[in-house]
């Protein structure tokens, strides 16, 4: 019978010798590639430190190898190479941006992440992003089915930025290709006030019919207050005897804890809270309802209160129904008001006056603004009213005292007629408790 043929032997793995310590190519046999290790020297457990680059010819591991050594000089890491875009925003957003942000901005961010970047760009890995991936996210994002507005595409290269730009400084990647891309432009959402004969008709509907939110429109319509700054009024911030209010507390929602969110105690102590930023300053009030300062000094102001407001909340002081925390408005059951319920609230007021409109209040602010406009006050003094930050006029801002803001509210005395001037001692102040 004839011989089988012997078995060929597998072929070695073909290696070469070092010289002077310096590794050289070697070929692996599952599958050809050439590898080659670089020693990274001993590691922070003590222990050798090696990483491997690969190429389909021995030039190509040549260059890999020039090029992680130009990386290893540089600072990067010879590790995170591999690291993708949704790894890398997940460690970003908790371990890095968290600590050092608002709640509410941490929320924000991490909104964005998970629906319009890493839907994008997740699964690529990070050291391999290109200016033409970071516009691909763009057009995703202006795509989305529920509508994205150019503002939402901004945010998306601004948190995108960020994250990249804090990979640079840990070692992750070279540079960040949002730098390589311009921003895209953002067309403001227009908002429309009221005119000052709808806010009058707004004003006067809701005081006809004994509107219990009639003094929260009043103010809004009057000074401009943000809605936060309004809903989160306690009397011991409001002077009816000066006609000063501060709003240096706003009402807001920080997260808590997962531990935390099924409590049945509606009130929680500050360790339940979930914050990052160390100076972030909060009360808790009821669930996740807390009084937070202001992201800037000049977000919490002393705001001078026109005559026909004074009037108004000088009535309203007297038929005002206790909270636990002092609160000018609350919810029927006396808790914190939603903001969603505040705004369908202010719609619902205006649609019954007649007037149509979608302003929100947030657009009342620029019905204050343009009440003072008509009435001929200066913009240095609007500005200090409703608080605006800008900083070419950030000198001019020291100067507009109280005193310079009510001489220049006086002239919205005529735009609702007030009521009789209330008559007796009034109700002293009801005291802040946490």
């Amino acid at each position: 019978m004839p011989r089988k043929p012997a078995a060929k032997k597998a072929a070695p793995t073909k290696r070469t010798r070092r010289t002077n310590g310096d590794p050289k190519p070697y070929q692996r046999t599952s599958d050809g590639r050439w590898c080659l290790q670089i020693n990274l020297g001993v590691g922070g457990d003590g222990k050798q430190k090696r990483v491997t680059v690969t190429g389909k010819t021995p030039a190509d591991v040549i260059a890999a190898r020039d090029k992680k050594r130009a990386d290893l000089a540089a600072g990067l890491d010879a590790k995170g190479s591999g690291t993708t875009v949704n790894a890398w925003l997940d460690y970003w957003v908790e371990n890095i941006h968290k600590p050092h942000v608002r709640p509410g901005t941490y929320d924000g961010d991490r909104s964005t992440i998970n629906t319009c970047i890493k839907p994008a760009l997740g699964a690529f890995r990070l050291d391999k992003l290109t200016p033409a991936h970071v516009r691909e996210m763009y057009a995703y994002v202006k795509a989305k089915p529920h509508g994205n507005s150019s503002r939402m595409v901004q945010r998306a290269h601004i948190v995108l930025g960020n994250a990249l730009t804090s990979a640079v400084r840990e070692g992750k990647i070279v540079y960040s290709v949002v730098d390589r891309v311009d921003m895209p432009p953002s067309t403001p959402k227009k908002r429309t006030p009221l005119t000052y004969l709808e806010a009058t008709q707004v004003l006067q509907h809701s005081r006809d019919i004994d509107d219990p939110y009639f003094h929260r429109w009043a103010t809004q319509l009057l000074l401009g207050p943000r809605q936060s700054e309004v809903l989160g009024l306690t009397w011991d911030r409001v002077d009816l005897v000066d006609g000063k209010i501060d709003t240096s507390w706003s009402l807001k929602t920080v997260p808590l804890k997962p531990e935390w969110r099924r409590n049945p105690d509606p009130v929680y102590p500050l360790e339940a809270f979930d914050v990052g930023a160390d100076d972030f300053e909060y009360r808790p009030l009821w669930r996740s309802y807390c009084h937070v300062r202001p992201k800037t000094e000049k977000s919490g102001r002393i705001i001078p209160i026109p005559t026909p407001l004074l009037v108004y909340l000088r009535e309203y002081r007297q038929q005002w129904t206790p909270n636990p925390w002092g609160l000018l408005w609350a919810s029927p059951r006396g808790n914190p008001i939603n903001p969603k319920d505040d705004l369908a609230r202010w719609r619902a007021a205006v649609a019954d006056s007649g007037v149509i409109s979608d302003a929100d209040t947030h657009a009342a602010r620029a019905t204050t603004a343009t009440l003072l406009l008509k009435a001929g006050v200066p913009i240095v003094v609007i500005q200090q009213i409703l608080g605006h930050s800008s900083a070419i006029t950030t000198e001019i801002y020291a100067q507009a005292d109280v005193s310079m803001s009510r001489e220049a509210m006086r002239a919205l005395d005529g735009l609702l007629a007030p009521t009789a001037p209330i008559e007796g001692e009034l109700l002293p102040p009801k005291e802040l408790t946490i």
